[in-house]
């Protein structure tokens, strides 16, 4: 029913708006590379999306972006974005962009109303060069970024919810400042094959209720501080070298799943023995 709501509105506005660059929201691939190759953007635009299958990205230009003023959600796969970010408008609040180039770091990016950042199987090495300032921002997911090496800084993103990193295979850093987020509810690095260690800091965020940390086949330890995460509801981390359940998760009152050292399921007294 949702996809069928969503074609009839889609072809009510085409009925409506016959000309592309009249409409609020675009999402057919041939009627996007239209406007963007020939620069016909204007302030109607709220929502874009291109996403092509691809072997070879196609390039386009940023300052195709310049007259979208009002443009809220972007969503990009299969396409480089060539040129300075300050085209983009600053009203974005989604950014998708599957295969982001790892150039994007090297130019301006001031996107301080973004609530949410999908950058999965990006080419990036590091997310950004300088600390942003995303006070917004509430959903960062950079999942299969093959060859990301560290998380950013997460000062300036106190609002930050979840934080996914699935399948980051070269990823060995996790910065000391996500102990800054507390309003976190999930962090996610499965498969993160090269991470050795988790910062000490990671067990000060009081409100997380999901970590998953399944397939580190690096990390061999939870520290007692485990403790201190007192909303903890979830703790996902087989596939890991951990061999020892840490006291401190016997001790947790909030936790009702556990995947560990070769247990698996809802706690009950099995994970006291």
């Amino acid at each position: 029913m949702h996809y069928l709501l969503r074609d009839m509105e889609r072809e009510i506005i085409r009925e409506n708006l016959p000309l592309p660059e009249e409409r609020s929201r675009l999402w057919n691939p041939e009627e996007v590379l239209d406007v963007l190759s020939k620069d016909m953007g204007t302030k109607a635009i709220q929502g874009l999306a291109l996403k092509l299958s691809r072997m070879k990205p196609i390039h386009l230009k940023t300052n195709a972006f310049r007259k979208m003023k009002r443009l809220r959600l972007l969503q990009l796969g299969g396409v480089q974005l060539d040129g300075d970010f300050k085209y983009l408008s600053t009203d974005l609040r989604w950014l998708s962009w599957h295969g982001c180039s790892s150039e994007y770091t090297t130019i301006g990016f001031d996107q301080g109303n973004l609530v949410a950042i999908d950058f999965k199987y990006s080419n990036l090495q590091l997310v950004w060069k300088k600390r942003q300032m995303l006070m917004k921002l509430e959903i960062l997911n950079l999942s299969h970024s093959q060859y990301l090496t560290e998380t950013p800084d997460f000062s300036n993103i106190p609002n930050l919810k979840k934080l996914i990193l699935k399948y980051c295979s070269r990823l060995s850093l996790v910065s000391h400042t996500i102990g800054d987020l507390k309003k976190i509810l999930l962090v996610n690095l499965k498969g993160c094959t090269s991470l050795r260690i988790l910062p000490r800091s990671i067990y000060k965020l009081k409100f997380l209720k999901t970590l998953i940390l399944s397939g580190c086949s690096e990390i061999n330890k939870l520290e007692e501080d485990l403790e201190q995460m007192e909303s903890l509801t979830t703790l996902m981390a087989n596939k890991t070298a951990i061999t020892q359940v840490p006291n401190a998760l016997i001790r947790l009152k909030s936790i009702v799943y556990v995947s560990l050292c070769g247990f698996e399921g809802v706690r009950n007294k099995r994970l006291r023995e």
